[in-house]
């Protein structure tokens, strides 16, 4: 996870704020000219954050294993 100023941010959060950055994302692309805001942009952006979000607790869970085998040696 990642740990800043404001300490460790569980996954629901952060596919929270990620999720929201991609609606206003979108929002902002239907004002923009030759661009136009689309749903399934939506739904590859989620399902974008949601592999992230996975492969990032897969990673802390393979680095704390690894961690705790070398305090056992």
């Amino acid at each position: 996870m990642y740990v800043g100023a404001f300490g460790q941010i569980s996954p629901f959060v952060s596919f929270l704020l990620a999720f929201f950055v991609s609606i206003t994302d979108e929002f902002i692309q239907s004002f923009i000219p030759g661009r136009q805001a689309d749903f399934f942009d939506i739904v590859a952006d989620t399902f974008g954050i949601i592999l992230g979000i996975y492969l990032g607790i897969v990673r802390e869970k393979v680095k704390n294993k690894s961690e705790r085998a070398k305090k056992l040696i």
